[in-house]
């Protein structure tokens, strides 16, 4: 097993190179706003706005949906946690892109049948390479759910062609000879949301680890997404392992894991992100529901819909309220909206925020 910068990566085929393929991801962390009143007052103010009858930021006729395949995001959020994790991830993740103006029609019962296909292909495909497996289960941490999971990777890779978004790929590599964090503007749901990876066969952090947790889950292993920073990788974790697998890194053959060591380092996640439940850890499908809302967010600041992405980071934090991540969307987005609200002399303006923050951080430095 070699390893580079302390990310693994396997290779079953000879004709594979055994040199590791290590990506360094230079992850756009924004701005860390701390402004805590701020966030928890505001998050009341939007969804209470979501449900006024001025409100057009959202079809309030999805509630009375209850069909598989049609009931959209609050439909969603009302199940109770047992039943919405028995949901398909990929009817949560189309329910949150039909909210998007112009892809109100997609068929979520043409998607799922899509993975479903590959799935049952994978199926069958596994076996014809398991002999690796047995050939050296040192090599695999001696654990054949490890090597499924990395030949899911290598499966969605070789055999199915999915591959990252070429521009940002070319993006973040420029980004990188420079040194400097990778700057895209996601004005492209369809590079954020499955429907776009699935149609394309071009995705991204944010499409292709969920296209893998999709289909795990369909096989039934104990998947979800975990937060590395920005960056979204699989997660496996079964009460006695915990394996990590980065689906982004394709076209050398084999799969790539990283350990949770390996994405502290590289993706500079802090002590204080683990222990608040933020990065590096399996998230509940709730979560996951609030990861794609967050992505839809990102879609409307991208294309400075400021409103629909305040509203949808708001919406984002009641789903997944410990995403730092999401908060920080979040109060970035607040505040443009809290400049319309208010003239710049008043109370409540994010400029009257300055003198509380001098003074609440001034007292905190006393201490």
């Amino acid at each position: 097993m070699v390893s580079q910068r302390r990310k693994i990566k396997l290779q079953i085929s000879k004709h594979a190179s055994d040199k590791g393929h290590g990506r360094k991801y230079h992850l756009s962390i924004g701005i860390a706003f701390v402004i805590g009143i701020l966030v928890s007052s505001s998050v009341l103010l939007i969804v209470n706005h979501i449900w006024s009858r001025q409100s057009v930021l959202i079809n309030r006729d999805e509630l009375s949906f209850k069909v598989v395949g049609q009931r959209g995001v609050i439909s969603l959020m009302n199940l109770s946690d047992s039943d919405l994790e028995s949901v398909d991830i990929v009817e949560m993740n189309i329910a949150v892109a039909r909210g998007i103006q112009g892809l109100e029609n997609l068929d979520y019962v043409q998607y799922r049948q899509t993975i479903d296909t590959w799935t049952n292909q994978f199926k069958e495909w596994l076996p014809t390479v398991e002999y690796a497996f047995h050939q050296n289960p040192s090599k695999y941490k001696n654990d054949i759910n490890f090597f499924r999971l990395g030949m899911l990777a290598q499966f969605l890779d070789q055999q199915i062609g999915i591959a990252y978004v070429k521009d940002h790929k070319k993006a973040i590599r420029v980004a990188n000879k420079k040194g400097v964090k990778p700057q895209i503007a996601y004005t492209n749901p369809g590079h954020l949301l499955l429907h776009g990876l699935i149609d394309s066969k071009r995705g991204t952090c944010g499409t292709m680890p969920t296209l893998h947790v999709a289909i795990g889950r369909r096989l039934g292993w104990s998947v979800g997404l975990a937060c590395a920073n920005s960056h979204y990788i699989c997660r496996y974790e079964d009460g006695k392992n915990i394996y990590n697998i980065e689906t982004t890194d394709t076209g050398h053959g084999g799969f790539a894991a990283g350990s949770d060591l390996d994405y502290i380092k590289s993706a500079g996640i802090s002590d204080k992100a683990i222990t608040v439940g933020s990065d590096l850890r399996k998230l509940t499908a709730r979560e996951m529901l609030g990861v794609f809302v967050q992505a839809r967010a990102r879609f409307y600041a991208d294309t400075g819909k400021v409103k629909l992405a305040a509203r949808d980071y708001a919406l984002a934090h009641t789903l997944f309220p410990n995403s730092r991540q999401v908060y920080i969307g979040l109060v970035g987005n607040l505040l443009p909206v809290g400049e319309k609200l208010f003239n710049s002399d008043e109370h409540g303006h994010p400029s009257s925020l300055l003198e509380y923050l001098g003074q609440r951080y001034t007292r905190i430095q006393k201490r």
